[in-house]
């Protein structure tokens, strides 16, 4: 794995955890929206987009470490490979190598 394809894993792992923590506090809030706004959990560094998922995409989306959901067109093909295109966001899974970082960052494993 290159050091950019390692930066483009961590970059995504953090703003999962952005994420986890966004959800974590709107449920403790009583707020059982259908949806949530998150950031997008794509490796550029200089993104800040947000994207409109359902919470049960959120959730099945969660239950696979190596898995991300980003805005569309905001894949990196070296490090992932797009499951899912829905209407405003793709969800996307690490390569092998990439996988492994997103693994031990897991803030549910």
């Amino acid at each position: 794995m290159t050091r950019r394809e390692e930066r483009i894993a961590f970059n995504e792992a953090l703003f999962r955890q952005v994420n986890e923590r966004i959800e974590e506090t709107l449920t403790d809030m009583g707020d059982r929206s259908a949806s949530i706004e998150i950031f997008c959990e794509c490796g550029q560094g200089e993104c800040m987009e947000k994207i409109r998922v359902g919470r049960d995409v959120y959730e099945q989306v969660r239950q696979h470490s190596a898995r991300f959901l980003i805005a569309l067109g905001h894949d990196a093909p070296d490090v992932d490979r797009v499951i899912e295109t829905l209407d405003t966001f793709q969800i996307v899974e690490k390569h092998p190598e990439e996988a492994v970082i997103a693994r031990a960052t897991d803030p549910r494993a």
